[in-house]
């Protein structure tokens, strides 16, 4: 019996509280300023934009010239974007060279520029250099060691 009444409690608090949500988010939508110009939709501005001679219709020289504005929208964004992603390239990389802690030695041998870091064509030459220098090393290497010999009595 117990758990109808706390069922019955459940179910009015529910439905109380979605009528007042309700009623509250309406007067809400009601009292919002109406929208600029600016915040037609996209079909409807673009619609009016292109629409000429204001008839209600796209003429086929009015899509040509619609379809002509999208193309170049379409490439500013994509610069943008492209933009973008190279500064953040660039910030990364940026980053990365001012987080390098590199020996002075290093420096002093392969910062051609002398700024205090290594640019990748300093590191290219720098890893040229390190193969040449195994590669000597490879040829230089000694024969396999002989184990240690074995205590005597």
């Amino acid at each position: 019996m117990k758990t109808t009444s706390l069922t019955q409690r459940l179910l009015k608090r529910s439905a109380l509280f979605l009528v007042v949500s309700g009623v509250h988010f309406t007067a809400i939508a009601q009292n919002a300023p109406p929208g600029a110009p600016g915040n037609a939709p996209p079909a409807t501005q673009a619609w009016s934009q292109h629409d000429a001679n204001q008839n209600g219709r796209l003429d086929k020289e009015e899509r040509e010239a619609a379809r002509r504005d999208y193309i170049e929208q379409r490439k500013e964004r994509r610069r943008v974007r492209a933009q973008a992603a190279a500064e953040a390239r660039r910030a990364t990389l940026a980053a990365k060279y001012a987080r390098q802690k590199i020996s002075p030695l290093l420096l002093e041998k392969y910062d051609r520029n002398q700024h205090g870091r290594l640019d990748p064509h300093e590191w290219e030459r720098h890893r040229q250099d390190l193969k040449k220098l195994m590669a000597e090393q490879g040829q230089r290497a000694s024969p396999t060691p002989t184990p240690p010999a074995a205590p005597g009595p």
